[in-house]
């Protein structure tokens, strides 16, 4: 169970009180039966166990009997359907307005996560990954165990924050026309990169000999609902530029797929500038 999921839907009116509606409609048996096998079945373990045969007005009425049950549960399944229907509908209205307040929660969840992690950095000196830290004094153990918990407490908020954003919208409009999925809004880089003044200045850099080179790790591959590390928490606390945030509308994931898009367009503008230089 995500619980920075269930905390920040607790902020937004009516989502809690539908959920546990849903859960308890859930909880009532719905199957139907048919009364004729139900009935043939009874019969049968009553006769191989050496019981009598029912007298038939006797099985008439069982028969009868079982047919009003099974046409009472039918009725009853037919408006446990529906009702699971309506109260679906209105919990996808009541996220969808909840949305933003869902986020706005979770954006000072972010913040507060983040502040812990830049508390928490010095304390690990030279220390900078898990096999140093397992093998420093159990002080930087202890730091690096606190990092972990906060690295779940982060890989949990941003996968609440891609579920409550999909309540607005599956799809965006795109700046450059028509529409963008919202899940490839999110490789894109709303999860983590979204903020950064130039996206295309973190992925590569040049090397003495004036290569371009891929800065490898921590620089994260956004692969959508990958797991985070605490290495990656550092490198977020420590990079200046760096501004992860949560956006609250619809309105920012697009501003956040422009500077994207721009930015490739400026990476594939240098990347073809280079290629030139040697035709």
């Amino acid at each position: 169970m995500n619980t920075e999921l269930a905390k920040a839907w607790a902020h937004a009116p009516g989502i809690v009180e539908l959920t546990a509606a849903i859960t308890r409609l859930r909880s009532i048996p719905t199957g139907a039966t048919n009364p004729a096998v139900v009935l043939a079945d009874q019969l049968t373990e009553q006769l191989l166990t050496g019981g009598e045969l029912p007298d038939p007005a006797e099985l008439g009425r069982r028969a009868i009997a079982a047919r009003q049950a099974a046409a009472d549960q039918a009725a009853a399944a037919q408006i446990l359907a529906e009702t699971s229907t309506k109260l679906g509908s209105r919990l996808a209205d009541a996220r969808r307005a909840g949305a933003p307040t869902a986020l706005a929660h979770l954006g000072k969840r972010l913040a507060e996560t983040l502040d812990q992690v830049r508390d928490l950095a010095p304390r690990l000196g030279a220390v900078k990954d898990r096999d140093q830290a397992w093998n420093a004094p159990a002080e930087i153990q202890d730091v690096w165990r606190q990092l972990e918990d906060l690295n779940r407490t982060y890989t949990e908020i941003r996968r609440a924050q891609t579920e409550v954003t999909s309540a607005i919208t599956n799809s965006i409009p795109s700046p450059h026309g028509g529409s963008v999925a919202l899940a490839d809004v999110v490789r894109l880089g709303v999860l983590d990169l979204a903020g950064l003044p130039d996206i295309a200045d973190f992925t590569t850099a040049t090397d003495v000999n004036g290569h371009v080179v891929d800065r490898g790790q921590p620089w994260p591959t956004v692969n959508f609902g990958m797991r985070y590390t605490v290495t990656h928490l550092l490198w977020l606390t420590a990079t200046p530029k760096a501004k992860p945030w949560i956006p609250t509308t619809k309105q920012q994931i697009a501003q956040a797929f422009e500077r994207h898009q721009n930015a490739q367009s400026n990476a594939n503008k240098d990347n073809t500038t280079r290629y030139e230089q040697f035709i």
